[in-house]
């Protein structure tokens, strides 16, 4: 009997998904970019990720538990080692005057191992 599910002994997922976060230098912000440092922000901008409800990270505090996710670049979401269960929407959250958010779709494809 052949089954499509992989069993936990069975998974290796060493892929890497990096969520963009697209910023807009709207004239309230001054961008400041200097050699060999990372991007600076002036003004009152706070970024949030979020999966659902659970809020993954806000500005540079990482909330989530799960060491396989991480900023890169101080805005953009990387999950590493990734698993069936990381599939779905994750928000990116541009809080200043207006919220606006930005929504990735994860979706895993794999096939059965066994073949």
């Amino acid at each position: 009997m052949r089954t499509d599910c992989i069993s936990h002994t069975e998974k290796q997922f060493f892929v890497v998904a990096r969520l963009l976060c697209l910023l807009n230098y709207a004239s309230d912000y001054e961008r400041t970019v200097q050699a060999g440092s990372t991007n600076q922000f002036k003004g009152t901008l706070v970024l949030l990720w979020r999966r659902g409800s659970n809020v993954l990270t806000a500005s540079q505090l990482m909330v989530t538990r799960d060491e396989r996710i991480r900023l890169v670049n101080g805005y953009n979401l990387e999950i590493s080692e990734l698993e069936p269960q990381d599939a779905g929407d994750y928000v990116c959250q541009i809080s200043d005057k207006v919220n606006k958010d930005q929504v990735h779709t994860v979706e895993i494809l794999a096939s059965d191992l066994a073949d």
